[in-house]
């Protein structure tokens, strides 16, 4: 898929999908790693949170300096010349296992976090917090890393919150968030950050700034979402299974729409150039469904892609001055 569309023209990928559970046996998560590790076309992955999840560590200075590159490998023994190495004993696995799963959320917190300047006295929002039913406290979700081979080579990470409304509606934004530690931008913001050369996001009264774009939104620090119609009337969707049949005709020999596999020359890729594409489940069964003031059941990327749009396009509803 990301070939495909990195190969069609498009200017950025975001996936409103998270990546933190590895595959069967790990190839295909390293095959999508390397494929962007060959294309210069960003490509922006989602992540959640959880109360579940383990807090990540706090970095001093975050930046926007993306792929982040190869984790450190857990120390390893010196073998003599001429011997062959010992297999680790069972504290040795343990220590291993240790550094990697702390090397994780390491790179998790330097993957995720942005600077983010906030002006007239507006700070970011924590993340969400869930009622934990036995002791009836509220317990603070934290982001749940991805997995190492994404972590070390997408360019940037967003957060996804839904940030329904009391009846479970979708009528708002933030456009960052702490979890008292660190800064996170949405994925929206980070999709637009990713296509600036100057990457620099400021959240001010009235106003957000990314690179060099102005976006007016809330006093607040928010905006309302304008939807501006039904999702499947406002955004072109194209089946991702399309998308990647098509990319296996194009490597066919025998084809002739493709010359040499060139994905630019096929007619049905040009509706991806020089456009950012939305990757994000649709179909019935995905558990995405929400709920916004003009739909009560849709796939929760319309608020990704609705999110987005206003901030290109500068027309979030926001409140009268």
């Amino acid at each position: 898929l990301y070939n495909y569309l990195s190969r069609a023209g498009a200017k950025a990928v975001a996936f409103d999908m998270v990546m933190n559970e590895q595959s069967s046996d790990g190839t295909g998560d390293r095959a999508f790693a390397e494929a962007l590790d060959e294309s210069s076309v960003p490509l922006i992955l989602s992540f959640n949170t959880s109360a579940t999840a383990p807090p990540l560590p706090k970095i001093e200075r975050p930046n926007f300096e993306r792929p982040l590159g190869k984790m450190p490998e857990p120390p390893t023994k010196e073998v003599p010349e001429g011997e062959f190495p010992e297999d680790p004993t069972p504290e040795e696995q343990a220590a291993a296992a240790k550094f990697l799963a702390e090397k994780r959320l390491e790179w998790a917190a330097l993957a995720y976090s942005v600077p983010i300047e906030f002006a007239g006295g507006l700070e970011a929002p924590q993340f969400p917090t869930v009622l934990d039913k036995e002791s009836g406290k509220e317990l603070q979700e934290h982001p749940m890393a991805s997995l190492p081979a994404m972590l070390e080579s997408v360019d940037f990470f967003g957060s996804a919150s839904s940030e329904e409304d009391e009846d479970g509606k979708l009528r708002r934004t933030s456009f960052a968030f702490t979890d008292g530690d660190n800064t996170y931008a949405t994925l929206p913001v980070l999709t637009l950050a990713a296509l600036e050369k100057n990457k620099h996001v400021a959240i001010a009264p009235g106003v957000l700034t990314i690179g060099e774009r102005k976006v007016r939104i809330n006093n607040d620090g928010s905006a309302e979402i304008n939807y501006g119609g039904r999702l499947a009337d406002r955004f072109t969707m194209i089946p991702l299974g399309g998308v990647v049949s098509r990319y296996l005709f194009c490597q066919g020999k025998e084809q002739k729409v493709c010359p040499d596999g060139d994905i630019s020359k096929d007619p049905e890729a040009a509706i991806f150039k020089d456009k950012i594409v939305l990757v994000g489940g649709i179909a019935v069964g995905t558990g995405d469904s929400k709920a916004t003031p003009l739909e009560q059941a849709v796939p929760g990327l319309v608020k990704q892609a609705a999110t987005l749009d206003n901030l290109l396009h500068d027309n979030f509803i926001i409140a009268a001055p």
